[in-house]
């Protein structure tokens, strides 16, 4: 992972109103934290963060109103991913070992997806430890022997030199199979007595399993784009009226 260089400015205005006038005027609020030193609130332009980010640099020279290296701790994006509004920055050494969040996505091709079954990426994020130089852009949950049935988990990554995952090796990462999917969404959102809308159209075995797991189902009729949002509000205000 190559580091690169970004220039900071000094930031007096920290409310959220004061936040989005900078981002306004094409700037990112930050702040740098680590080390036991105080944080420092920063701002840079937003032209530069995102060239920083489509570089796949996590370790950062900052240089301008501080000078230190960091790495990316976390970026936070508007609601279509196309923005950054905010960047926290680590203060970090190209030799010391850091906690970072790395995007998760597959590779390769599952033989049970060709089989018929659903593959789905269970985690999208893990927390790695290791050196700022040896911070991947994402990790690679390979599918290539995933059957129908299988899955693939936090053992299975490959990792660079030294680095370690901070999660159970036994976390599953990507399941094939629809109701081995359904089940770990289930058991990690839905609640007995939850009320849990799906399309009408539905994949039969999904309502099985909502129905296990003590949740009532209601079907939302579709049309050319989706669930039809009328009918999704009509159903909402029912459901605040019980």
């Amino acid at each position: 992972m190559s580091s690169e260089s970004l220039e900071v400015m000094p930031r007096d205005l920290t409310g959220t109103k004061d936040c989005r006038r900078l981002r306004r005027q094409g700037l990112v609020p930050a702040v740098l934290y680590g080390h036991g030193e105080e944080c420092v609130n920063l701002v840079a332009k937003r032209e530069a963060i995102e060239a920083v980010v489509r570089h796949g640099s996590m370790f950062i020279e900052l240089h301008g109103a501080v000078t230190s290296g960091a790495v990316i701790r976390e970026l936070q994006w508007d609601t279509f991913g196309t923005r950054p509004l905010h960047i926290d920055f680590l203060r970090a050494s190209k030799t010391e070992r850091v906690h970072v969040k790395v995007p998760v996505d597959m590779k390769g091709e599952a033989p049970g997806h060709r089989n018929g079954g659903v593959v789905t990426l269970v985690v999208h994020e893990l927390e790695l430890e290791c050196t700022p130089d040896a911070i991947p852009d994402h990790l690679h949950a390979v599918i290539n022997q995933l059957e129908v049935g299988g899955s693939v988990k936090v053992r299975d990554l490959q990792l660079p030199p030294d680095a370690r995952v901070i999660a159970d090796p036994d976390d599953v990462l990507v399941t094939s199979g629809s109701l081995q999917a359904l089940d770990l969404i289930n058991a990690a959102f839905v609640a007995p007595g939850d009320t849990v809308i799906l399309e009408e159209a539905c994949y039969s075995g999904a309502m099985t399993r909502l129905k296990k797991c003590g949740a009532r189902y209601i079907g939302a009729p579709l049309d050319g784009d989706g669930i039809r949002v009328d009918a999704l509000a009509a159903i909402l205000d029912r459901l605040k009226a019980e």
